[in-house]
């Protein structure tokens, strides 16, 4: 746990930083790179099944014949295990090759959200101690969907014509995990929702009240509805169907508290904040609260589509206190995502992330 809490010190103190903020993130990336490619794949449970799937991928002289095996699955992850076993057939390579993939269009993705030094910092100590190794060592074929998602949305700025680029970048994520293409649906309404001028306070209110009644309506009616959903989508989906009535649990609550919080803090301050996304990220984040009021274990997992913007959203939160009270809310939130951080490792894989361990092969 101490290498977590370390990195994670490390990222936070980024926001102090002025003149090498540059360098500094680039040595914070480097960091995560090996971090991510050094691990044992074994300390969790999804990376065993993608130890048994590079073991039946061929390299890419036959990979073409080995398609029908995934268009259930998704052709992305496979291709880079092809890619990787055409060099050399060993596991380790592969996790290198994915870390350094993975890394790289998170890189992109700080950088294209266009944020300040210390928002920019902020923003990857939420996303580290919220989700970063359940995305980067567990869920590895939806994380790389994710940050490709992150892109696209990113790709908007305020008042600008949607362009063709998001929606290409969403549908490559898509090869990697069918649920991206939401994303190729999704962008239309957020280009036509952040284009008008809206008041940021009607849009909390309305995203609260009917967030919190979405959250009272009998699971079994979302579970139905979901069912029908993903067995008349195609193929891709059916294997989730049977899955969309698990309730995530209690923790879907708190999450959702969480999230609604820094919303609302970021509301009544949104005309004074100076940033060229900020309604685009202000609408994404309503649709983060009303997705994850539905406490479902498969929405959870569509939930991280949309997180980004709550990433932003609580990072640039720190905005609307006054000069002093400014430092005395990073320590909170730096204190608070610190125990959030925490918690994951005790829970996530059962526990198995806990201590990180090198991978010595084998």
């Amino acid at each position: 746990m101490a290498f977590y809490i370390v990195i994670a010190t490390l990222i936070f103190f980024g926001i102090f930083l002025k003149d090498t903020k540059h360098m500094y993130l680039k040595f914070v990336f480097v960091l995560l790179f090996l971090f991510t490619a050094l691990h044992n794949p074994k300390m969790g449970s999804d990376p065993i099944n993608y130890m048994r799937i590079f073991g039946i991928v061929h390299n890419l002289n036959a990979f073409i014949s080995d398609l029908y095996l995934f268009t259930d699955y998704g052709i992305g992850v496979p291709l880079l295990m092809s890619i990787t076993k055409t060099i050399h057939n060993d596991y380790f390579l592969f996790q290198v090759f994915y870390s350094l993939l993975s890394t790289i269009l998170l890189y992109k993705v700080i950088i294209k959200a266009g944020l300040e030094n210390r928002d920019l910092f902020l923003t990857l100590f939420v996303y580290f101690c919220y989700r970063y190794f359940q995305n980067s060592m567990e869920f590895l074929r939806q994380g790389i969907a994710i940050e490709l998602v992150w892109l696209a949305f990113l790709s908007l700025n305020d008042h600008e014509k949607l362009k063709i680029e998001p929606f290409v970048i969403a549908s490559v994520g898509s090869l990697f995990h069918a649920s991206a293409i939401i994303a190729v649906l999704v962008l239309p309404l957020l280009r036509i929702v952040s284009k008008r001028e809206f008041r940021a306070k009607d849009i909390f209110w309305l995203t609260a009240s009917i967030s919190i009644f979405m959250m009272v309506v009998p699971i079994y009616l979302y579970s139905s509805l979901l069912y029908w959903v993903l067995k008349g989508v195609g193929s891709s989906f059916v294997r989730y169907a049977d899955h969309v009535g698990v309730d995530s649990g209690g923790l879907n609550y708190i999450n959702f508290a969480i999230r609604l919080a820094f919303l609302f803090i970021v509301t009544f301050n949104f005309e004074n904040i100076d940033y060229n996304k900020k309604r685009s990220i202000f609408v994404l984040g309503c649709l983060a609260v009303l997705v994850g009021s539905i406490n479902m274990s498969y929405i959870t997992r569509l939930l991280e589509y949309f997180m980004i913007a709550i990433y932003i959203v609580t990072a640039i939160s720190y905005k609307s206190f006054s000069r002093n009270s400014k430092y005395a809310y990073l320590f909170c939130i730096y204190g608070a995502f610190m125990i959030i951080l925490i918690r994951n490792l005790h829970t996530v894989g059962g526990g198995g992330y806990l201590n990180w361990q090198m991978y010595f092969g084998g």
